[in-house]
């Protein structure tokens, strides 16, 4: 561990004992560091799987697709910076070895992809609302007006998460006194302690909280829409069924167009739903845990080495969770679309076709 912690004396049998100088032990800095690397990897090439896929179809060209894609950017660009994050919690938690701009870098990032991931789930289900409740306004949404939005969006977190963390945060090394030696050397600043005391009471909030009870508001409503449109249709089942026959009486072939037609119709929606579930789902594993720590870390600074330890093991396990919400959106997509998980097997299948004869022309 660190090499300059110093010895201290047991008072109970007075031996002299080495302190690692780290609220945690070495096994589990080793644990933390391969749970989080193996993460890190899955994220990086299934977010860029999915991108690829989602480029390359023209089956899975929409607006929600558009959603999609930005926020597999998001979380691709979470996972390139996320082995800073596994330094700065494991053996850069009191000396940070590596230049000041990579601890500015990686949080400006985190916080400006955080921002965007919870802003892209409130549109995203805002979005299903809208093709659920209002479809005939949702099919004047076209894909220009999506990625406008996504541009405004990125841009505006940018400004309000990115910018403020790269300026209020940064490596201070002289951890001895002070607030700031209860945290990784890689924190917010001592200087900027009361600034970000005032940022994150203003904008955890408006770019964190509200997002969340947006999400669970707008999934209910869906869920209702969803529930209330299904009952109407069990209502009318008698007169379709009816009606679905004397076509098949008159015209088999309409009859069956209009059975296949209201099958796939069904399915669609339930694949929506079942969707919207997992992404909402992966989002409040995530982020809520996340948001929580963030608000209470700085609020309640720890006291003891117990204290620190607490807070080490409450810090790490959100970021894990962190990490594994982001790791689930890529697997959530392909469950919950049949043409994802198709598009998908194709992609993979031309990309081994292409090794396989890059490997025989040697």
């Amino acid at each position: 561990m660190d090499p300059t912690a110093p010895s201290v004396t047991n008072s109970t049998n007075g031996t002299t004992e080495e302190t690692t100088g780290f609220p945690f032990s070495h096994e589990a800095a080793v644990f933390v560091a391969c749970l989080l690397g193996i993460m890190a990897v899955f994220g990086i090439l299934a977010n860029t799987l999915t991108i690829v896929v989602i480029t390359m179809s023209r089956k899975l060209r929409s607006v929600f697709s558009l959603f999609i894609i930005s926020l597999c950017a998001s979380d691709l660009a979470s996972a390139l910076v996320s082995p800073f994050f596994i330094y700065r919690r494991t053996w850069g938690f009191n000396f940070w070895m590596i230049p000041d701009f990579f601890c500015k870098f990686s949080w400006c990032i985190h916080m400006w992809t955080n921002y965007v991931t919870a802003i892209h789930i409130v549109c995203f289900a805002a979005l299903r609302l809208c093709a659920i409740a209002r479809p005939i306004q949702f099919r004047e949404i076209k894909q220009h007006h999506a990625q406008i939005c996504i541009a405004v969006i990125w841009f505006i977190c940018f400004l309000a998460g990115g910018v403020p963390l790269a300026v209020m945060f940064g490596v201070e090394q002289d951890r001895d006194s002070g607030i700031v030696g209860k945290f990784p050397a890689c924190a917010v600043l001592e200087d900027s302690l009361d600034d970000f005391k005032l940022y994150h009471y203003v904008a955890y909030p408006i770019f964190f909280f509200l997002p969340i009870i947006l999400v669970t508001v707008i999934s209910v409503a869906v869920g209702v829409f969803f529930y209330k449109r299904q009952k109407q249709k069990q209502e009318s089942n008698l007169s379709s069924v009816k009606s679905v026959s004397q076509d098949l009486v008159t015209d088999s072939k309409n009859g069956l167009n209009k059975i296949n037609k209201t099958k796939k119709k069904a399915e669609n929606e339930t694949f929506a739903i079942l969707q919207l579930s997992l992404i909402v789902g992966s989002f409040l594993i995530g982020y809520l845990p996340f948001t929580i720590y963030q608000l209470y870390g700085y609020t309640v600074p720890p006291e003891s080495p117990k204290d620190e330890r607490n807070d080490w093991n409450f810090g790490i396990s959100e970021y894990i969770l962190l990490r594994f919400s982001e790791c689930l959106n890529p697997i959530f997509y392909n469950l919950a679309s049949k043409t994802m998980r198709d598009e998908t097997k194709r992609v993979l299948n031309s990309f081994f076709c292409w090794c396989c004869r890059r490997k025989a022309n040697r």
